[in-house]
């Protein structure tokens, strides 16, 4: 072989071996994205289900009355983006 025929052959292998590496950190990236997806997701789901299970509370203050606002509208926005998950 010549010389210039042993560099492109060594150059191409190094090229593979890169794009390989990169398709490998790439799919790494991926799946602990997709972990972290899953796991807030689990989050937003036990959010909701921390107000669902204080339905029975009623407020005796003003105070209370407002926080029980507050605590459904963040269990409404838990909700509204687990439905954004489901596959139709």
């Amino acid at each position: 072989m010549s010389d210039h025929t042993d560099l492109m052959t060594r150059l191409r292998e190094h090229a593979e071996n890169m794009y390989v590496d990169f398709l490998n950190h790439a799919a790494d990236a991926l799946e602990a994205q997709a972990k972290r997806i899953e796991e807030l997701e689990a989050a937003m789901r036990e959010i909701y289900e921390v107000y669902a299970g204080s339905e029975g509370f009623i407020p005796e203050t003003c105070a209370e009355s407002y926080q029980q606002q507050l605590i459904k509208e963040m269990a409404d926005i838990a909700a509204r983006h687990m439905r954004k998950g489901v596959k139709e």
